[in-house]
């Protein structure tokens, strides 16, 4: 019943199939009771013709196939086409309202969790450095690893010989204090403009190429230093390590920091002037916090 209920013309057009079907079968009876001559014209009406009487039938047959196939087609359309719910009207009506005209200047996001952080892989270096920076993979598409856990967003810093490589200079930045001359080192800047309030991350050395991780004779040793640009201040220092360092659980202060610099020093892996198959250091999942003052 509730099936009729929702579909109100589906009732006429079986009525209307219904009487078709009937006269259809009513002609084809009347003719084959003629045929046998067993019926004979009601008193007080003439004889029709033969050809006359096959004339009409043809027509009212014709008719009635018309009428009967094009209640079916209706019947069919009607049906494959579901009726519009009072949901889907009011999902309509509400994505008519979401059309508005946008502003000169969009309003600032609310302060949620969605709008106040960016992933640090999303920013680019001021200057880029294709031969020592990877983003979320490395060059032969396999996936960063420490230990034994892979990951999809992050850095990768590698040697390669490009020219943004130099050699160490100041014994400072040398292991132990102590002069080497087989250290070398490069910097990526990115702009952060006081923007944001801190940065999360997780940090180590890439352990999925064994041609790249190995003790200090064969890939040396390694040191990731992330600094302020404008004071000079070292915000966060792994110092020298060797291939099994990895920290899960690394936080940097940003509140005051305009440009950002990543540092990765190696030393260890020489023929005094080029450096091969040195340790490749990772910074995974990097999450960036905005201030929420951030933009104003």
């Amino acid at each position: 019943m509730k099936f009729f209920s929702d579909h109100p013309v589906v009732i006429p057009l079986f009525i209307i199939m219904a009487l078709c079907l009937a006269g259809s079968i009513f002609i084809f009876a009347q003719k084959f009771q003629n045929r046998n001559g067993k019926t004979e014209p009601a008193a007080g009406f003439e004889r029709v013709p033969a050809l006359s009487a096959t004339k009409r039938n043809f027509l009212l047959l014709t008719l009635f196939s018309l009428i009967f196939c094009t209640a079916i087609v209706v019947l069919v359309n009607y049906l494959s086409v579901p009726p519009e719910s009072a949901a889907s009207a009011g999902a309509a009506a509400s994505t008519a309202t979401l059309v508005v005209t946008p502003t000169a200047a969009p309003a600032k996001p609310g302060s949620t969790s969605a709008s106040q952080i960016l992933r640090f892989d999303e920013l680019e270096p001021i200057i880029p450095l294709a031969g020592n920076l990877s983003v979320n993979e490395w060059d032969d598409r396999s996936p960063f690893r420490i230990d034994d856990r892979t990951y999809s967003y992050g850095i990768g810093l590698f040697f390669s010989g490009t020219s943004a490589e130099t050699y160490v200079e100041d014994l400072e930045d040398m292991p132990d204090q102590i002069f080497r001359d087989d250290c070398k080192e490069f910097s990526a800047e990115y702009a952060l403009r006081k923007n944001y309030s801190k940065l999360t991350f997780s940090i180590g050395v890439d352990n999925g190429d064994p041609n790249h991780y190995g003790d200090e004779d064969t890939n040396g040793i390694a040191e990731v230093v992330l600094s302020d640009k404008d004071t000079g201040l070292i915000l966060f220092d792994t110092e020298w390590v060797n291939y099994t360092y990895a920290n899960y659980d690394a936080t940097v202060d940003l509140s005051n920091v305009d440009v950002f610099i990543i540092t990765y020093r190696t030393c260890g892996v020489n023929n005094k002037h080029n450096l091969t198959n040195g340790l490749r250091f990772v910074i995974v999942d990097p999450i960036l916090e905005l201030k929420d003052d951030a933009g104003e």
